[in-house]
């Protein structure tokens, strides 16, 4: 996984960059209860009205409203199954 990728799995520095930026991501919120500090691009609270993101890729960026339409239009859908599926 992180820090230790099997020897099979073809990767680059950008692997390793984005790997290395992960682990320091979740160090941080273990320690402290926020991923934020450093160097590091700050990962946005969530919210629900602009629904912030951070896009881990080949660059780490903030961003907003992952495909918010798709989302939308499945959630009243995914409820529905939720509901029916929890016991009463």
């Amino acid at each position: 996984m992180f820090g230790n990728p099997p020897g099979w799995l073809p990767r680059d520095t950008t692997d390793d960059r984005l790997s290395a930026a992960i682990m320091d991501y979740w160090v941080r919120f273990a320690t402290t209860g926020d991923p934020n500090g450093g160097t590091a691009p700050v990962w946005p609270t969530y919210e629900t009205t602009s629904e912030p993101y951070l896009d881990l890729g080949n660059t780490i960026t903030p961003k907003a409203g992952l495909v918010k339409d798709v989302c939308d239009a499945l959630e009243p859908g995914m409820r529905a199954g939720w509901a029916a599926a929890t016991p009463k």
